[in-house]
């Protein structure tokens, strides 16, 4: 009996969304698919740490949402989202800020009245913020003697500077700063029509836009000109420790800012990262974990803000361990520059980053996430495709080319924090 051939997987034809808008022109993007009668919204607005000129105030402006409307208490609230067996998730990030909902069909309006009370609404009680900061003080705290949390710190600030919201640093007297006026003047001017888009998945109800438009679709625009941050480059740290005393590891960040997915380097940079550390056969894992027993794990990451790319090497060691693990990572680095990858690794990460690929637009909700990853820097299903097209294809020479542009030796940062 014949060997069944092996046929690489492809993304075949991506399913778009159906687009709308609003009466006061809020975008709305729908993926019809699925069979179950669930469907998932999300409400993503402009407001992320970039458009607050203080530090935490993006982030507890969001986590109030949850504590409490002009029209109910919390607990009210909570009690209508376990009755009709609504889940939703807050999130803010960098760039943007929102609520992702989940619920049964019959559900819909009910989730949509209590997500917009939610976002349109809150209360910003003096009450509650102060639990709250007390938490995220406590939080905080804890924190301090994580040494990986320290590191990324230490690396964020370090490539962006202190001043700018993506590597500014938060200190426990921010905490104390923090006033409800604050958290209502953001949220007014980010949480507005202006700032919003919303994306729905799943088997969606034929009313659901109308029901949408219902409860976000009056709201006026307020035509606010947006807080701009222009990044501009500085020059790191060329090494950076963070002392934390009685500390058995230490943590380590080695990167530097880069291309984001808007370039068209970036497709060819995901394979160079998936090699070098973006996967367990990777290259760092089988040096500093399975060769020289350094660390339970390492990895690298690419990843995309709208002002910068990054790329970091990610790891913890043991204290006596840390110069040596940092000289192996960058000897890794500099093998990639200048030794070919032979056929069959790079096959490997071939075969592993089309499956990735693949099941990122697998369901309704993992088409959600794909298209927010799109939308945000301006791209559609063509980056996609780009992306499949640079993995099925691209070379050794190709790949040493990239690591000598991007992953120059002398433009890395090396970051750490432990037990000098």
């Amino acid at each position: 009996m014949e060997q069944p051939k092996i046929v690489k997987c492809g993304l075949g034809t991506i399913r778009e969304p159906q687009k709308g808008l609003l009466d006061n022109k809020v975008p709305l993007y729908q993926f019809n698919v699925g069979s179950e009668e669930i469907v998932r919204i999300d409400f993503i607005f402009d407001a992320g740490e970039i458009n607050s000129e203080l530090p935490m105030v993006a982030p507890i402006t969001n986590m109030m949402l949850k504590e409490g409307t002009v029209s109910m208490k919390a607990e009210e609230m909570n009690e209508k989202l376990d009755f009709h067996g609504i889940m939703y998730t807050l999130f803010c990030s960098y760039d943007k800020a929102g609520l992702s909902i989940f619920c049964l069909n019959k559900y819909l309006e009910n989730a949509l009245e209590l997500a917009s009370d939610m976002l349109i609404r809150p209360s910003f009680g003096e009450k509650e913020l102060t639990t709250l900061l007390g938490k995220q003080k406590n939080d905080y705290l804890i924190s301090r003697d994580i040494v990986a949390v320290l590191a990324k710190e230490s690396f964020f600030s370090n490539i962006f500077g202190n001043g700018h919201p993506y590597g500014r640093t938060v200190e426990l007297k921010d905490f104390d700063k923090i006033t409800t006026e604050q958290l209502r003047t953001f949220h007014a001017n980010c949480y507005i029509p202006d700032n919003l888009y919303i994306v729905v998945a799943g088997k969606i109800p034929k009313n659901t836009e109308q029901l949408i438009n219902k409860y976000f679709g009056n709201q006026q625009r307020r035509d606010l000109v947006p807080l701009e941050f222009n990044f501009i480059p500085k020059k790191p740290e060329k090494r950076r420790h963070t002392e934390k005393a009685n500390a058995v590891q230490t943590a380590i960040r080695i990167g530097s800012t880069t291309i984001n997915k808007c370039h068209p380097d970036y497709p060819g940079l995901k394979v160079v990262n998936t090699i070098l550390g973006g996967y367990f056969g990777s290259r760092l894992m089988k040096n500093i974990r399975e060769d020289k027993g350094f660390s339970y794990g390492i990895a690298s990451s690419l990843y995309s803000t709208q002002q910068s790319g990054i790329k970091v090497i990610f790891t913890e060691v043991n204290q006596a361990n840390t110069n040596e693990a940092i000289d192996e990572i960058l000897k890794e680095v500099s093998i990639l520059g200048r030794e070919p990858v032979k056929n069959d690794e790079l096959e490997t990460v071939k075969n592993y980053m089309l499956g990735n690929l693949v099941r990122s637009l697998d369901g309704p909700f993992a088409l959600i996430d794909n298209f927010r990853s799109l939308y945000e820097f301006g791209l559609k299903n063509d980056f996609n495709y780009l992306l499949e097209e640079k993995i099925k294809n691209i070379a050794a020479d190709e790949i040493m080319e990239l690591v000598n542009r991007y992953y120059k030796i002398d433009d890395l940062t090396v970051v750490t924090a432990g037990k000098e």
